[in-house]
Formats: structure tokens, sequence, C-alpha cells
């Protein structure tokens, strides 16, 4: 990647090339007389920032935070992000974004259509956090025979893979429970990372779990309506995505209000608990009914962890290329076999 003034040239010479094309086959008919338009754009944080040369996003910090901000649809600051009922705010869109990039000559484009990723910021965001949060109460509040927190977690981690057997799901779907997986240090006792999904306690035998029992319900059913649905919500299913959405978010922020209030290192707030409100939520709140898993990046993290796999195995650097290509055209050509069994 080659940069100039903070710029990456490199990005914008491919999004030049990008807007030319897409341009093109949005005014003449392709194969089979179909036009092709930018309906949505995808990707994460350090993505978008270079793609869209965004002057604001959620990793500034300090007095660059205060002063340009931290979220693309909103002027929220390193001190205001927490303000959630004021977020969004249409006016702060466009100002986000470069005013020179390539994009703005897309026919048809908008900086509406630009999404944040629900991979980064709710499943490996809030959602993760809220896991190893839940895992690290469950341990201690549960009613287990063990008395050290590896010991009742390896408890906890036999209950949930026989939950997974019971109902159709591979155990080993969860590889580990422990201090040292939840990142937590022994001693410094910081805040636990759970893994990569909301599960939800079925029996919570404790008071103390009850409260976080309903916050993990409720990521867990929102996660579900949306992966149950298609690339359009319908109205239903909008309103209770919306609906599970608003109750997570006000419960971790309850339940983090009171592990402060505690002194506990548990429910971290950081910036993406509001990229989920403001760029996820709020958008359902105005009318969007574009389902927002379907612009996550899952396939691409998927592939990311398979070039990363490629590596480690016996893969000469030189040629790493073209056999990440020859997967590809592997996987496409499964894909193009299997529409024309569909059509024929």
């Amino acid at each position: 990647m080659a940069f100039k003034d903070k710029t990456n040239v490199t990005m914008m010479a491919l999004q030049q090339a990008f807007v030319r094309m897409m341009n093109s086959v949005a005014e003449t008919p392709c194969g089979g007389g179909y036009t092709l338009f930018y309906i949505a754009g995808k990707g994460d944080w350090k993505h978008k920032k270079d793609w869209l040369c965004e002057k604001r996003y959620w990793s500034q910090t300090g007095v660059q935070a205060n002063r340009a901000g931290i979220c693309r649809r909103c002027y929220a600051n390193g001190q205001t992000w927490m303000q959630l009922e004021d977020a969004t705010d249409e006016s702060a869109i466009a100002p986000a974004f470069g005013e020179d990039i390539p994009l703005w000559g897309l026919a048809g484009w908008n900086p509406n259509m630009e999404w944040c990723d629900i991979l980064h910021a709710v499943w490996l965001g809030v959602g993760r956090d809220l896991c190893g949060s839940l895992l690290m109460q469950v341990a201690t509040h549960g009613d287990f025979a063990e008395t050290s927190y590896d010991g009742r977690l390896r408890a906890l981690h036999a209950k949930c893979q026989a939950w997974c057997s019971r109902n159709s799901i591979r155990p080993s779907t969860i590889e580990e429970v422990s201090l040292q997986k939840l990142g937590v240090d022994a001693l410094a006792y910081d805040f636990p990372l759970g893994p990569s999904k909301a599960y939800a306690i079925r029996e919570t035998t404790s008071a103390e779990l009850h409260a976080p029992g309903v916050c993990a319900w409720a990521l867990a059913k929102y996660g579900a309506t949306l992966d149950s649905s298609g690339l359009w919500l319908e109205e239903e299913a909008a309103v209770a995505a919306l609906t599970f959405g608003d109750l997570f978010m006000a419960c971790y922020l309850e339940q983090s209000s009171k592990a402060i209030a505690e002194k506990k290192p548990l429910y971290r707030m950081r910036p993406k608990f509001h990229s989920v409100k403001c760029e996820l939520l709020n958008r359902l709140r105005q009318g969007s009914r574009l389902n927002h898993s379907h612009v996550g990046c899952f396939n691409e993290e998927d592939y990311v962890g398979q070039v990363t796999r490629m590596l480690k195995g016996a893969v000469h650097p030189l040629t790493l290329g073209k056999r990440a290509l020859e997967r590809m055209l592997l996987g496409i050509n499964v894909h193009l076999a299997n529409a024309q069994q569909e059509q024929s």
C-alpha cells in the first residue's frame, strides 16, 4: 500500500477503477440485459477509514477523538459518545467522508450506503464482552462443586458441550472455557473476553444472574431474528430486531453501570457500543430495512482465516498468491455449477 499525506493512494486508485466499472454497467446492460448498481458498502473500520478517507472513526483517542469525533453518523467525540439518545445526525454523515474520493462520482451513491460491520461491532465487540463477563459471573454465582475459577469454568464448559449435543450442535463449537481463554489475568483480574457469539443461560439459579441472563437472551434473539431473515427485513422482523437490540443495549448498560459502582472489571464500555446503537439500531429505527447481517464481514473474515491457515502450511511465500487465487477460482466454479444446476 502506498500513502501520501495520510491518504492511501493505492485504495484511491482501486476505487477510481471500481467507480468507472460500476458506472459503465449501470448505464449499459450486461449479459442477459441486466444492469448493476451499488446498494451497500461493507468493511471493518480499518478498511473504511482508508477506503472512504474518513475523518471520524472510533479508534481515535484522546485529544484527536475530542476534536475530530469518533462516529461517521453523528458528532459524538471522546467525551460525548455515551449520550446515545442524541446519536445519529443526518448533517454529520457527509462531512465524515473525504471530499475528493472517487465514490462521489458513482451514479446513485450516497454516504448512507456505507454500513457498519456487525461482525466486529457486535459479535467480536460488545457481544464478546458480554459473553466474557457473563461466563465469569456464572462461574462466580453458579451452583458448582468446584472451588477454583478454572475448575468452575471447566464444569461450565462441560455443561455447554452437553447442551450443544442435545441441540444437534457440534460440541467443539466451544473449544475451551478458562481464565486464559477469556483473557483474564488471574492476578490483575482484567476484563474478560468471551467467544464470538452470545450463549444464553437457560437456568439461572442465582438472583445475580437473572438480569445478565436477560441481556444474553436479548442479544441471542436479536441475532436469530437477523439470521432467519433475508436481505430485506419484513416489517415484523425489523420491529423484533429493534426491540431485542434495544433491550440488550439497555441491559448491558445497566450491568456495566453496576460493575463500575461495585469496582468490578465486567461489562466493558467502549466506542463499539456507540456504533451498535448509532450505526445499526438507529438505522432500523429510521426506517431502513436492509438486514445488516448481510453486510457484515463474515465471509471476508473466513477467507482471511483460510489464508492464514495456508501460511502455516507447506506453501512457499512466492506461490502463496497463486494458491490463494486457485482456491478462490475453485470456490467460484462450485457456485457457478450449483447455479447452473438450479436453473436446469
